[in-house]
C-alpha cells in the first residue's frame, strides 16, 4: 500500500510510515498518489503539500521537464539566500570587531620615530632649562639618577599616554557603531528566514550535498542543452565537472611550485657561481 501523505510505497499492516512518520490508514482509505509532477513545483502552483519522493532517475521527461524548472525558478532566490548570508557573516564580523575596548598602536617603526621626536623634545627642554639658570634637572648632582630616568622615560610616558586617549576615542566612535550594525544583522536575518521559508518546500527536490545556486545552475544548463535527461545524470556530469576543475587546479598549484622551485634553484645557482668566482680571486691574489 502507499503512504497518505508522502506517497511511498510501504508494507501492508505498519502502523506508521518509515519514511515521513505519518500515521497510516487502513488500506480502504488510502487513495491511489497524486500524480508526482501535480505534486513537484510547489513554488508554482502553490501546494504546500509536496511528496518526498525519488526522482534522481526518473525516466517520465514530463517529470524532469518540471523538476528542471523548478531547479530554474530556485537559481536567483538561492543565490540571494547566499548573498545575504556572505552579509550576515561580514556584519556579525563587524559587530565582533566594534565590540569592547578597542586599543589604538602604532606599528614599530611609527613608535621609534615618535619616541626619537619626544626625545630631542625632552632634550631641548631640559637644555633650555639648563642655560637659563633653571636647573631642574640635574646631570651632575646627587639627582643624576633620577635625572636620566625622566630624560629616557618622558617620551614613552607620554607614548602611553597619548595612546590611552586614542584608544579611549577608538573605544567610544566604534561601539556607536554597535547598535546600527546589530540592527543591520537583525534585518539580514530576518531575509535569511522568510528566503529560507520560501524556498525550502523547492529544495526539498535537491539533493543535500548540491543545495547551492552553483550546482543547480550546472544541472539546468546540462539539461538544457541536452547533455543529460534527469537529475542523476546531471549530478554524475557535475561531480565529473568538480573533479576535473580539482585536479586542474591541483596541477596548476604544482606547476606554480615547480617554478618556484626552479626559480631558487637558479638563485642558488647564481650564489654558487659568485663564490666561486669570489674564491677563485682569492687564489689568484694569495
Amino acid at each position: 500500500m502507499f503512504c497518505g501523505h508522502c506517497g511511498n510505497e510501504v508494507d501492508d499492516g505498519l502502523s506508521y510510515c518509515p519514511y515521513c512518520g505519518a500515521k497510516m490508514k487502513a488500506p480502504s482509505a488510502v487513495a491511489s498518489p497524486e500524480p508526482v509532477r501535480r505534486q513537484l513545483n510547489p513554488m508554482v502552483e502553490g501546494d504546500s503539500d509536496h511528496l518526498s519522493v525519488r526522482i534522481e532517475s526518473a525516466d517520465d521527461p514530463a517529470l524532469n521537464r518540471e523538476l528542471f524548472s523548478l531547479y530554474k525558478k530556485v537559481i536567483k532566490p538561492l543565490q540571494t539566500l547566499e548573498n545575504l548570508v556572505g552579509q550576515q557573516s561580514n556584519l556579525q564580523n563587524e559587530v565582533n570587531e566594534n565590540t569592547g575596548f578597542q586599543p589604538f598602536l602604532l606599528p614599530l617603526n611609527g613608535f621609534i620615530a615618535f619616541y626619537l621626536v619626544g626625545w630631542l623634545i625632552s632634550t631641548a627642554v631640559i637644555l633650555y632649562k639648563e642655560q637659563t639658570s633653571q636647573a631642574w634637572l640635574d646631570f651632575e648632582g646627587k639627582n643624576m639618577a633620577l635625572t636620566i630616568i625622566i630624560w629616557l622615560a618622558a617620551p614613552l610616558l607620554v607614548y602611553f599616554l597619548l595612546m590611552l586617549i586614542f584608544s579611549i576615542i577608538e573605544t567610544t566612535t566604534c561601539n556607536a557603531k554597535v547598535p546600527g550594525l546589530k540592527k543591520a544583522l537583525a534585518d539580514v536575518n530576518h531575509k535569511i528566514d522568510v528566503c529560507t521559508q520560501h524556498l525550502a518546500p523547492a529544495m526539498a527536490y535537491v539533493p543535500p550535498e548540491y543545495r547551492f545556486s552553483a550546482a543547480i545552475d550546472y544541472f539546468v544548463k546540462s539539461y538544457e542543452n541536452s547533455r543529460v535527461d534527469n537529475l542523476k545524470e546531471a549530478v554524475n556530469l557535475y561531480d565529473t565537472y568538480q573533479y576535473r576543475n580539482d585536479v586542474t587546479n591541483k596541477l596548476d598549484q604544482i606547476h606554480s611550485d615547480l617554478q618556484m622551485i626552479a626559480f631558487n634553484q637558479r638563485l642558488m645557482m647564481g650564489q654558487l657561481s659568485a663564490i666561486a668566482a669570489d674564491i677563485w680571486f682569492s687564489n689568484m691574489i694569495f
